[in-house]
């Protein structure tokens, strides 16, 4: 846990010191800047582990009610004023627990009055909760009931006055957040409850401030005028502005929110989980090692594996892992992954279904337009080779090799000295074919039937010129020459 370190470090002050702080307040001066420490490490624990760490720490202060009493107040003043969503909570837990049982005595009676009445005016409404059990009237003379209304879909529950400066700010956010898309496609509800009693005024407000539904986003205007559902009491709207989410299955997702913490919250909660780079090719190394042999088919294979395990999924979760795996093979070397890229693209990317990124859609348009230019088993297309004073069909050589390659390619670089040993090993029976893209004439000659996207790039025709492999390594080069002439490879 975070706070561990910080809780050690305060609990052996307080047990060292107790009776030196009790008799020289000047002295907790020594404990509140590690106190401060713990704290902050503590922000943003799960509730039951913060509450734990809570009740540890001051019952080490046990027999010394000074010291107990500075360090409750000072953890109630940090989780009171907090700005982390949430930490309200904590603070509530201490009045309950501490404060209104009489076991510590807060500052003055005052203090402990207004602690019980935030207590009282917001304990039912924590994040985590269900949201508490209350009934509007729409402006058409309906009912919309919470939380079973909330049911099913993302709910934004916003509490305004009419005569509330903050809240026409807060109104004008929403509406304008609404009208561009604040939701980014997810599906939501705005159930904006006005707090005041003039018709009137709340159907101007309406008209005028509140943003009207959206594809995306469903807005629904109520009222409690007569305060029946004792909705200040349940949801903490001592004042407004006052903003909840909350979930579909009706828990309290986020509170004392602004638009700005809305739009992020919700981004937080729809966003799929993401899979780094690094994560995703062990995954698909781990994952294809199972299959045996490390070929086109078997990578389509596992892409229809992933394919399958993402069934229940949202639509969401599913382009994203699928868009990280595309990546992941497209921008690899050789062909089995250039293939299940390929086959990736067309089943999922291109298949006008799903919710893809555009910038996705057009690079996958763009490789499988590469990848198809040149199929396995046809024939490549003539092109003349200047510095061997001929053209790539005057070749006789039972198998033949291009090399396109760039002088400021590393990896050219590194792969140039083995082609030049096998073309040394296999002699005539293989002739290799240099194309330094850098001085010859690709655009003209090359473009429309090669993909030279990632350099080197290596084919291997037969004789015929007929296209037997594409995207390969020089590793992969020297194994396919081996077993196509039967001889092994160094």
């Amino acid at each position: 846990m975070k706070a561990a370190g910080c809780l050690a470090t305060v609990a052996g002050i307080l047990f060292s010191g107790k009776e030196a702080l009790a008799q020289d307040s000047a002295a907790f001066g020594k404990i509140d800047s590690t106190l401060n420490l713990y704290l902050a490490a503590l922000d943003g624990e799960p509730p039951e582990i913060q509450k734990e760490n809570i009740d540890f720490i001051i019952d080490e202060c046990e027999g010394d009610t000074a010291t107990a009493r500075h360090v409750a107040l000072k953890i109630y003043d940090h989780f009171k004023s907090s700005p982390v969503m949430g930490a309200e909570a904590m603070a509530i837990y201490l009045t309950d627990t501490r404060f209104s049982t009489g076991e510590i005595k807060m500052r003055s009676d005052t203090e402990l009055a207004g602690a019980e009445l935030f207590a009282a005016f917001n304990r039912n409404s924590l994040i985590g909760m269900k949201a508490p059990q209350a009934a509007f009237t729409t402006a058409g003379n309906g009912t919309v009931l919470i939380p079973e209304d909330c049911k099913g879909t993302l709910s934004i529950l916003y509490f305004y006055d009419t005569g509330c400066p903050v809240c026409l700010m807060e109104s004008f956010r929403l509406k304008s957040e609404a009208e561009n898309g604040m939701l980014g496609g997810v599906r939501a509800r705005l159930i904006a409850v006005y707090t005041g009693q003039d018709e009137l005024a709340w159907e101007s407000y309406i008209s005028e401030y509140l943003p009207e539904s959206t594809d995306s986003l469903e807005v629904t205007n109520v009222w409690d005028p007569g305060y029946s559902s004792d909705f200040p009491r349940l949801y903490g709207v001592l004042s407004t502005p006052k903003m909840f989410l909350i979930g579909k299955d009706g828990t309290i997702l986020g509170r004392n929110l602004d638009t700005e913490a809305l739009k992020t919250l919700i981004s937080r909660i729809t966003s799929p989980p993401q899979i780094t780079p690094g994560e995703m090719r062990l995954l698909v190394d781990v994952a294809l090692g199972t299959y045996g042999k490390k070929d086109c088919k078997n990578v389509m294979a596992l892409v229809d594996t992933f394919r399958e395990q993402l069934g229940d999924a949202s639509g969401m979760e599913r382009a994203a892992f699928l868009e990280a795996l595309y990546y992941d093979l497209r921008y690899r070397d050789t062909y089995p992954y250039k293939c299940g890229a390929a086959y990736l693209a067309k089943e999922e990317i291109l298949s006008g279904t799903g919710q893809w990124n555009s910038s996705t859609i057009n690079d996958a348009k763009v490789f499988t337009r590469l990848y198809d230019m040149t199929p396995l088993g046809e024939i490549v297309p003539d092109i003349p080779l200047p510095d061997m004073k001929g053209t790539l069909y005057s070749i006789d050589s039972p198998l033949t090799v291009i090399y396109a390659y760039s002088e400021s390619c590393r990896r050219c670089e590194e792969e140039m000295p083995v082609a030049r040993r096998l073309e040394k090993k296999y002699g005539d029976r293989v002739r290799f074919v240099y194309i330094d893209c850098d001085k010859y004439d690709v655009e003209r000659f090359m473009l429309e039937y090669y993909d030279l996207s990632l350099l080197p790039a290596i084919y291997l025709l037969g004789e015929d010129k007929t296209l037997y492999a594409k995207y390969l390594d020089t590793e992969d080069l020297e194994n396919l020459l081996g077993q196509i002439l039967r001889e092994p490879s160094l």
